[in-house]
């Protein structure tokens, strides 16, 4: 809740129905203290959800396409365990702007679908008798390990091809360091290869592989597992042993004692 020294500023928001402030990475809904009154039914009264985001979406990332779709403030929740981003956003709007029917849009190649509150919709095919995870259509993991392979790969080729664009950068930048230096001077060529940079040699992700490499490791983890359970029992039975000499030296000691007794006893009677 934010207070004002005067009404100017807020008589300003309502007057040019203004719903939201923008303040770095963060959207600030602007609503009446009063959550009875109007202007607060107005605000809060009518709300739709877009479903199908991608992961990390924030509301400043939507702001072109709440614009488009006639809504005034957008919210995207976050989940209360991980901290992440939901997929979907709430949408708040006046009533003229309500939105009844489910709406499609196809945004940077992701499927977007505007639906009124309370309606979930399969992200998928757009079906509204069932959610993503009971879709037909859903890929099958095959499917998904190919995906992951293919992100693997291009990113093993931007990753080769910005390591090669950097050695020619580094190396034009060489060149102009070493320009009026006689003694230090490279001829401006394109090496073929970088001279002084480790060559570093990539291989396709295997999935059977890494599952075994996986369980190399569980079964190495579970036998230094065993060994420490065998030096523990090792150890608690030298403490055993221990403990039972302490109780027999502890006894010859009440012996020696008794018999000191007894000899006492016997030079005071001589």
């Amino acid at each position: 809740m934010v207070e004002f020294k005067d009404n100017t500023i807020p008589k300003k928001f309502f007057e040019e129905d203004i719903w939201t402030i923008e303040r770095g990475q963060y959207n600030f809904r602007i609503l009446p203290t009063n959550w009875q009154s109007e202007e607060s039914i107005r605000r809060t009264s009518t709300s739709y959800r877009i479903q199908g985001l991608g992961s990390n979406i924030n509301a400043r990332d939507l702001k072109e396409f709440v614009k488009h779709i006639k809504g005034k403030t957008c919210f995207v929740p976050t989940n209360p365990h991980t901290g992440k981003s939901m997929r979907y956003a709430i949408i708040y709007t006046d009533k003229e702007n309500e939105i009844t029917t489910v709406n499609r849009y196809k945004v940077d190649d992701n499927n977007l679908f505007v639906t009124p509150w309370g309606i979930n919709i399969c992200t998928i095919c757009g079906s509204t008798e069932h959610g993503f995870m009971n879709c037909d259509k859903k890929p099958t993991r095959e499917q998904l390990v190919n995906q992951r392979k293919n992100q693997y790969n291009r990113n093993k080729n931007n990753t080769q091809t910005n390591q090669l664009d950097n050695d020619k950068l580094h190396f034009e930048y060489m060149h102009l360091v070493n320009a009026y230096n006689p003694a230090l001077h490279i001829p401006l060529r394109a090496p073929t290869r970088p001279n002084h940079r480790v060559i570093h040699e990539y291989t396709e992700y295997d999935p059977t592989k890494q599952r075994n490499l996986d369980n190399n490791q569980i079964k190495a983890l579970e036998n230094q597992i065993k060994d420490m359970s065998i030096a523990c029992t090792q150890v608690t039975d030298q403490l055993k042993r221990t403990n039972r000499r302490v109780e027999d030296l502890e006894n010859v000691v009440k012996q020696q004692q008794a018999e000191l007794t007894k000899l006492s006893k016997i030079n005071v009677d001589l």
